[in-house]
């Protein structure tokens, strides 16, 4: 999103248009303001009741590369579903080691 125009597909380094105020959606810098901290912000791009870089706009382009919530797939074969129950059961194994328990609850802290 441009810090410029708040236009999306481009940035504020090639952007040739006019500065809008992602808070009050107007035509100027955000020191040039004048719009009162109750009045509630302006979404340049849709209109809404938002400022102009929240995520949740209903115009935003998805991000690229962005992690789209994994899509679990049930195994279509035997063998898919044999390997499975065998990696379940690893996983199992695995989860009475002491060790790796506080190893995964590091993990878990650092994310």
């Amino acid at each position: 999103q441009c810090n410029n125009c708040q236009n999306f597909g481009h940035t504020q380094r090639t952007c040739k248009s006019q500065p809008r105020y992602f808070k009050c959606a107007a035509d100027h810098r955000s020191f040039q303001c004048h719009k009162d901290k109750t009045t509630p912000p302006k979404c340049c791009n849709c209109g809404e009741a938002h400022t102009a870089n929240f995520t949740g706009c209903s115009i935003r382009p998805p991000r690229k590369g962005s992690r789209a919530t994994p899509t679990i797939t049930p195994p279509t074969t035997a063998g898919q579903a044999h390997r499975l129950v065998s990696i379940i059961k690893e996983l199992k194994e695995l989860l009475k080691n002491r060790e790796v328990l506080q190893l995964l609850q590091a993990i878990m802290r650092e994310s």
